[in-house]
């Protein structure tokens, strides 16, 4: 009969790899938002249409004003378009309309035709990057 031990091992080495997992989807999480970010922004600059040229009158393009902001303190990543435009709200006008403007959407299908890349990047990044941790 069974003397009713049980004797473990490699806890400590489990609780250590646990212990790093947030740490590595966290990074490997920012690294898929950072390059989707990019792929974003080239996509809009892409769309955004062409008009008279603002640079004549100071002002910046508006497809030279996307930029991509990334923030590892705050754990972010942003896409952001209108700094140094003339006039500031161009970037909104254009992207939504006006009453005497028509949308001409370029940052939304922008965002919307990198969503199925990044759901499927994202995924298989952080099961990556848990399986490195917990192997």
């Amino acid at each position: 009969m069974a003397d009713g031990t049980v004797t473990t091992t490699g806890l400590s080495e489990l609780q250590r790899a646990v212990e790093k997992l947030p740490v590595a989807v966290e990074q490997a999480s920012l690294r898929v938002a950072r390059e989707t970010g990019y792929r974003v922004a080239a996509r809009a600059r892409g769309r955004v249409p062409r008009g008279p040229d603002p640079r004549q009158r100071g002002g910046q393009h508006t497809m030279d004003s996307i930029v991509v902001l990334v923030d590892a303190a705050k754990k972010e990543v942003r896409v952001e378009v209108g700094t140094g435009v003339e006039p500031p709200m161009l970037p909104v006008w254009i992207e939504h309309g006006t009453l005497f403007m028509l949308a001409r959407p370029f940052l939304r299908p922008a965002l919307d035709a990198e969503d199925a890349q990044y759901r499927a990047d994202l995924e298989r990044e952080t099961a990556d990057a848990a399986a490195e941790v917990l192997t």
